[in-house]
C-alpha cells in the first residue's frame, strides 16, 4: 500500500515537489513557490487520487483516504522548522477531527498593521 500511495503522490505532484514518508502513516510534501490556493489544489488532487484508487490487500478491496494539513512558509513568528511541522500536523489533526478525508490549512497569523507614514 505504501508503494501504491507513493506512486499516486508522485503522479499528483510536480517534478520539483518533494514527497517523503515522515512517520508510520504520515507523509510530508515540500512544495516550493506555491501560493496558498495552489497548495490547496495540489492537496485536493492528491486526496482525490487516493480516494479514487482501488487499493486491495490479499485480493480484497480496502477503502483508503487521507487527511491533509497545509501550512505556508515563510510565516511570521516561526522560529524553527519543527514549529512549521507542528503547525502542519495540527492542521492534519483538524482534518481528521472534522471527519477525515479532507484538506485543512493552518490558520494564518494576523498581518501586522503597517507602520504609519511620517509624511516624508
Amino acid at each position: 500500500m505504501l508503494v501504491e500511495l507513493a506512486k499516486l503522490a508522485h503522479g499528483a505532484l510536480r517534478n520539483e515537489d518533494i514527497f517523503s514518508r515522515y512517520g508510520g502513516e504520515e507523509f510530508a510534501v515540500i512544495s516550493r513557490g506555491t501560493a496558498a490556493g495552489e497548495a490547496e489544489a495540489l492537496a485536493e488532487r492528491l486526496r482525490g487520487a487516493v480516494e479514487g484508487h482501488a487499493f486491495s490487500y490479499e485480493g480484497k478491496p480496502i477503502a483508503v483516504t487521507i487527511s491533509v494539513g497545509i501550512v505556508r512558509a515563510p510565516r511570521a513568528g516561526l522560529g524553527s522548522p519543527a514549529e512549521l511541522v507542528a503547525l502542519a500536523d495540527e492542521a492534519m489533526y483538524t482534518a481528521k477531527r472534522a471527519g477525515r478525508n479532507r484538506v485543512c490549512c493552518a490558520a494564518e497569523p494576523p498581518t501586522p498593521p503597517e507602520a504609519p507614514s511620517d509624511g516624508s
